[in-house]
């Protein structure tokens, strides 16, 4: 993880392998004792800079975007709706269809036609963890202010039969004072917790 400014971030470096373009799917978990306190800008996890995807809070929403030469958005979730505790967020595109998903604990909450068949990507920017993306690896701001656990990041479209499923047998046990940060490629980046004060344990 990384500090900047008395904020909290990782970051996963900028690869091709990691820029899927025709298949995709996002699967994350994230964790707030109160989704009502923190409305505002915030990015669970991003790599928007100049193309790319996102999953963010947008005022009282909780909504994912993706870039096929003009940005397609969905609200997942209306957070002061959410119970507290941890949620799962899942976005999926296909190339084949052109549709883009978005699903809150394991339900369908939109489907988007976009305009493109294929996923833009900045030549440079990395997959931010926690906050905004830009051109480098440099820290956008829009800080996370909850925790993160298991992220997904899959070449392929998950099924609706899939993603409840992913959502019922939770695959990690979460607690409230140390999460398993991961991802399908990388096995595991790190034990972190984002904190409302910015603090990482």
């Amino acid at each position: 993880f990384r500090y900047y400014n008395g904020n909290s971030y990782c970051y996963v470096e900028n690869t091709a392998n990691l820029k899927v373009d025709k298949l995709f799917s996002l699967n994350i978990w994230a964790y707030m004792d109160n989704w009502r306190a923190w409305m505002g800008d915030m990015r669970l996890i991003s790599c928007t800079e100049g193309g790319g995807w996102n999953i963010e809070t947008n005022g009282e929403y909780i909504q994912a975007a993706i870039n096929t030469g003009s940005y397609s958005t969905g609200y997942l979730a209306h957070a002061p709706s959410l119970s507290p505790g941890w949620h799962m967020f899942t976005m999926t595109f296909s190339y084949l269809t052109s549709q883009f998903k978005g699903y809150c604990d394991g339900e369908l909450k939109f489907t988007v036609t976009t305009p493109s068949a294929y996923i833009r990507y900045h030549d440079s920017n990395y997959i931010m963890i926690g906050c905004e993306s830009t051109g480098d690896l440099n820290p956008g701001g829009c800080y996370f202010k909850g925790r993160l656990g298991e992220i997904r990041l899959i070449a392929g479209e998950l099924t609706a039969t899939e993603i409840s499923s992913l959502y019922n047998k939770k695959p990690i046990t979460f607690t409230t004072d140390k999460v398993i940060l991961a991802n399908s490629v990388c096995p595991r980046v790190s034990s972190i917790m984002f904190n409302p004060h910015g603090n990482v344990t």
